[in-house]
């Protein structure tokens, strides 16, 4: 619900109860074949509220400040059966997975809509969040964790069929609990950047557009294990991308010639077991036609 207590200066809240039973029948047979080692069958349920508050002003018609905080909820589910016989794994389930979130932020738009730049600020922590174990496939612990940063976005439109657009944020983040508490967790690089532009050539018939577009993203150095050895530790990598075509009838049809990852840059985004890495696409290439019906 939306409330407007003042000119320009507008409160909300809402808030959802959710209730929810997951049942589940596992059979466990060895490696092989055989007679089934672990036949059974469970269930659960659980309940939960989640709400959230926020205001926002508007200074100006084209600046808005705003703050909220708002809870989150995933319910649970079934363990994995990934490398156990033990009835409390295969026949457990781990528990809800909560979250509190708080926004800071400004709105904005300059030079009559040529310039539009927004900036949050943003402090979430999760409670027993659903993770994966990488030194055991596939299982799941809940851990706790806090992560709070800042994003920024500028678009900016200086000349007609012209758009330039930049992006980045900060992220501070820590494990809060478990055997990794005080690590950085998987995942979560510092800090990440995009860079890009497309120009638009409408022609004469008022219908067709020729574009072109460019984009690079920047992440710096992360890891994907919740330990931080070196071995799942991935440097800095940029992600070139670009496209060039047409689009007919007022956006009805659109072919374009594109690639991904232009420079073939060389990264990972997961481990196993602190051994095995899986790698990121490489340079792709690809033709395509879209049709909006």
């Amino acid at each position: 619900m939306n409330f407007e207590l003042l000119d320009g200066l507008n409160f909300e809240i809402g808030g959802r109860y959710s209730d929810e039973k997951r049942s589940i029948d596992r059979v466990l047979f060895p490696i092989g074949g055989g007679a089934p080692i672990i036949t059974g069958s469970t269930s659960f349920s659980e309940s939960k509220s989640t709400y959230k508050v926020g205001i926002d002003y508007s200074i100006t018609p084209a600046v808005m400040v705003y703050a909220s905080h708002s809870t989150g909820y995933r319910p649970g589910s079934f363990a994995s059966t990934y490398g156990s016989t033990a009835p409390e794994v295969l026949l457990g389930h781990t528990g809800a997975e909560t979250a509190e979130s708080t926004e800071l932020g400004v709105k904005s738009e300059w030079f009559e809509r040529r310039l539009r730049v927004n900036l949050v600020a943003f402090n979430t922590e999760y409670n027993d969040m659903q993770t994966l174990m990488t030194s055991v496939p596939f299982d799941v612990t809940a851990t706790d964790f806090n992560f709070k940063g800042i994003e920024v976005e500028i678009e900016a439109r200086p000349m007609r069929g012209l758009s330039l657009f930049a992006s980045g944020g900060y992220l501070d983040a820590e494990t809060m609990s478990g055997v990794n508490e005080g690590k950085r967790p998987r995942l979560t690089p510092k800090y990440q950047f995009s860079l890009g532009g497309e120009y638009r050539y409408p022609l004469a018939n008022g219908s067709t557009e020729l574009f072109v577009k460019v984009n690079n993203d920047y992440t710096v150095e992360y890891t994907t294990d919740p330990s931080n050895v070196s071995s799942a530790y991935q440097s800095s990598y940029s992600l070139l991308g670009a496209n060039i075509g047409a689009e007919f009838e007022d956006g009805k049809y659109r072919l374009s010639l594109g690639g991904k990852n232009l420079t073939d840059s060389e990264y990972f985004v997961g481990t196993s077991l602190n051994v095995s890495q899986y790698y990121g696409a490489p340079r792709t290439v690809y033709a395509e036609l879209q049709v909006k019906f």
